[in-house]
């Protein structure tokens, strides 16, 4: 019989989130609710699908490298009565592949354009975060 994470990943937050102040408790339900959860509900949980799950972190998701250590670490805290080792064997992209992407930088005429209209538009309030 295979090991249900969500009942696993339920148990131990409802455990967990006594224990924790409120604020560490809602980062334990996001990256848990939000992440964990819906990815790895219908999947076994092993070196390859946790791989898996970083790379679909940093480059579909676009998180950093240090949320998705955030929700490994979480991932471990789960699993830690049920696997016999506490780290996983997972590499984080460099820097380098993650440029890789399809994204594209402004050029400087658009950074010209831009400049200009945070300055013919200071009143706005998202035109005086840019500039600062």
């Amino acid at each position: 019989m295979g090991i249900n994470f969500n009942e696993l990943a339920n148990d131990w937050f409802n455990t967990k989130k006594k224990t924790v102040k409120a604020g560490t408790s809602s980062c334990y339900y996001t990256i848990l609710f939000k992440g964990l959860i819906p990815y790895f509900e219908n999947k076994e949980i092993n070196n390859k699908t946790i791989q898996e799950y970083v790379i679909h972190c940093t480059h579909v998701k676009m998180y950093s490298n240090r949320t998705v250590k955030d929700h490994l670490k979480i991932l471990n805290y789960v699993l830690r009565d049920v696997l016999h080792k506490n780290e996983f064997d997972v590499e984080y992209p460099t820097i380098l592949e993650m440029r890789k992407t399809d994204s594209k930088a402004f050029s400087v005429s658009d950074i010209k354009k831009i400049r200009q209209y945070t300055v013919d538009n200071l009143d706005n309030q998202y035109c005086l975060a840019i500039l600062f």
